[in-house]
């Protein structure tokens, strides 16, 4: 009796996909990030954020991915690593913001500090090259937005992951404050607390 042949039908990953699972499969840091809280990536197409945007990120943990946009997979981990690290670093947080804040210029200052460090940690393949990223001034996030303030710096440079005049941190008029006396110290913490409440 002749076997049957079976056809053996192979998956295809989008380089979305294949990003995320670069991503939260090869580093761990990430992987813990991703897996503590309730930030579940959510896929999204042009009509929600716009043709030339590529994710935002939103102070709540959500963050959206336009899967029509057209990038490699490398390009997507370096995406997704710099939402992440919005809120890991504690980008929304009130007592991280300067007072008072030009939100713009905040963004611009937390994207060109995820971007270097990024570079620094070799994530991914940024979707835009600019050399003035890794020449400019180094500091943390408030120092380089003093030195936008001051510089009065041409703020065309597009180090973010949505599209040009476009911020990728949503929510930062609302930014968020914890109640420490019931343990919250930052946005990871407050929701492995609230999912420890809440099961």
């Amino acid at each position: 009796m002749a076997k049957k042949n079976k056809s053996v039908k192979k998956i295809s990953i989008t380089p979305l996909e294949k990003g995320i699972n670069n991503l939260l499969g090869n580093n761990r840091i990430f992987n813990e990030l991703y897996n503590r809280t309730s930030i579940r990536l959510k896929e999204v197409d042009n009509s929600t954020l716009g043709k030339n945007c590529a994710a935002i990120v939103h102070s709540d943990g959500r963050i959206f991915l336009n899967k029509n946009y057209q990038l490699n997979a490398s390009e997507w981990e370096y995406i997704i690593a710099h939402c992440l690290l919005h809120l890991a670093f504690g980008h929304f947080d009130a007592d991280k913001m300067p007072t008072p804040c030009d939100k713009k210029i905040w963004n611009i200052a937390c994207d060109i500090y995820i971007a270097k460090f990024l570079y620094d940690v070799k994530i991914g393949t940024p979707p835009f090259d600019s050399i003035e990223l890794y020449s400019g001034k180094k500091g943390d996030e408030r120092q380089i937005y003093d030195y936008l303030i001051e510089q009065g710096k041409n703020l065309n440079h597009h180090f973010g992951t949505a599209a040009i005049h476009q911020e990728d941190m949503q929510g930062l008029n609302k930014p968020l404050t914890y109640n420490v006396a019931k343990g919250e110290k930052n946005y990871f913490n407050v929701y492995r607390c609230r999912s420890r409440r809440h099961p």
